[in-house]
């Protein structure tokens, strides 16, 4: 399916965001433009909204993918997710990742696995004999 370059260009933007929010939009877009531009991903299934903001979705996150790697998304700062990124990138464990977040061992590895799908990156685990398994980004 085809998209216009303002499309595609509010669609990127947005992936690029933690929360998939595609505001704010391009300044060039104003007036009548902008219902266009919406209406148009909105009936394609390229964003949604809920009570609060308008977003991608994955059929908008896919569209831009067109079988390379998506675009980065970045961890909004101070959040628990930040902390774990951070955490991943010298290499922990998932009790000190318990301790710093108070999530618990299955939201832990939950979040883990959805990294590679939210952000791109992956992450990887080496254990040695009676040492706890150390996480961190490949």
């Amino acid at each position: 399916m085809t998209i216009s370059e303002t499309q595609k260009e509010v669609l990127i933007n947005a992936s690029k965001r933690a929360d998939g929010d595609i505001y704010p939009l391009p300044a060039r877009l104003k007036g009548g433009s902008i219902n266009k531009v919406l209406n148009a991903l909105y009936n394609k299934g390229f964003i949604d909204k809920d009570a609060d903001k308008i977003f991608i979705t994955d059929e908008g996150e896919a569209v831009l993918c067109d079988g390379k790697n998506p675009p980065q998304k970045t961890a909004r700062k101070g959040t628990k997710k930040d902390v774990l990124l951070d955490m991943l990138t010298e290499g922990t464990t998932i009790e000190s990742i318990e301790k710093a977040t108070g999530w618990q061992k299955h939201t832990i590895r939950g979040t883990m696995s959805n990294l590679k799908k939210q952000i791109g990156i992956e992450i990887v685990s080496n254990k040695n004999d009676g040492e706890d398994r150390i996480y961190s980004i490949a």
